[in-house]
């Protein structure tokens, strides 16, 4: 005898370098889906499951090292907070969008809004729908949002500046105008 039992079927081994090899790559792989971001791998978790019915919610969540619960919400169409609006937003994504479209209007036609205009469209859309009104910060933190937007807002106090010094360049012709015109009216 060989150390075998007799009747026992032999369990066919795997060649030691073989063996390694797919231990290695099994390794690699969990190590991979640990770098993903966390949603990542909530998505590639679903899929799993939706290929391979006979994987388990938590088989599925151990794999892919997310929590149960979470997997479980999203089968269950949950979204997910990233995807969600926040609760704090006044206006929803639609008219957030279509009032970044105006801005661009009219910054397209040279007439850049103010912070202060386009928080002004903001709570006009509210008031069509009675929501109130936007925050005191709402159209800074749009801006911050929506990098786009960045160049193609002026801020008050700038807006000020640039016209006080467009008046200071103005004023010694104006001035000229004026004593011109007040000499010939006499």
């Amino acid at each position: 005898m060989n150390g075998k039992r007799t009747g026992q079927a032999s369990e066919p081994t795997t060649p030691p370098r073989l063996r390694d090899s797919l231990l290695s790559a099994a390794m690699s792989q969990q190590h991979n889906r640990e770098i993903l971001p966390y949603e990542d791998r909530v998505i590639l978790a679903i899929q799993a499951i939706k290929e391979d019915a006979s994987l388990s919610e938590r088989r599925a969540a151990a794999i892919y090292n997310v929590r149960r619960s979470t997997l479980h919400d999203r089968r269950a169409g949950t979204t997910s907070r990233r995807d969600s609006q926040a609760n704090s937003s006044r206006l929803t994504k639609y008219e957030e969008n279509t009032l970044v479209q105006y801005i661009r209007k009219l910054d397209a036609r040279g007439f850049a809004p103010t912070l202060g205009y386009v928080r002004e469209m903001a709570n006009q859309l509210l008031a069509v729908r009675g929501g109130g009104q936007v925050g005191e910060k709402w159209a800074s933190n749009l801006v911050r949002r929506k990098p786009e937007l960045k160049t193609r807002l002026i801020d008050s106090a700038i807006a000020r500046e640039t016209c006080a010094a467009i008046q200071r360049s103005l004023a010694p012709g104006l001035t000229l105008y004026r004593t011109q015109r007040g000499s010939t009216a006499s």
